[in-house]
């Protein structure tokens, strides 16, 4: 948590651009659907074929289901990086949250009056168009 001075006040709280979420979203999601594809493949097959994966369907659905737990770790810690990264302007400072790991986070702050030169880059196709850059 972070405290404010007793006359400050917050102009500007900015997250990061929502694009490489929403890309690594897209990517949890494929590796937790991944192990389901075989489980729907063998489900047509008839009850009475001879593979081994189908007696064992049990067993490989729990896996899936551990699998997709994972997964869902994976996509949750990724999600609270995200969403913890903070750079908030005061009027007196600017603070950058950066949160490392679930349970560590990194807190720089910069007075405004010790701000000289500022440098904006946006690289690109993809970046000009959704308004985004260093």
């Amino acid at each position: 948590m972070i405290k404010l001075h007793h006359d400050e006040k917050i102009i500007l709280l900015k997250r990061r651009h929502w694009l490489p979420i929403a890309a690594e979203s897209v990517v949890f999601a494929g590796i937790a659907v991944l192990p389901f594809l075989p489980l729907v493949f063998f489900s047509f097959l008839p009850p009475d074929g001879q593979l081994f994966v189908v007696k064992y369907d049990y067993l490989l659905l729990l896996l899936a289901l551990v699998w997709l737990l994972a997964a869902w770790v994976m996509f949750f810690v990724v999600w609270t990086n995200y969403y913890l990264d903070v750079l908030l302007v005061t009027d007196k400072r600017v603070i950058d949250i950066e949160q490392i790991g679930l349970f560590a986070r990194d807190v720089a702050e910069l007075h405004l009056e010790k701000v000289q030169d500022i440098r904006v880059e946006i690289v690109g196709l993809i970046p000009s168009l959704f308004n985004f850059g260093n």
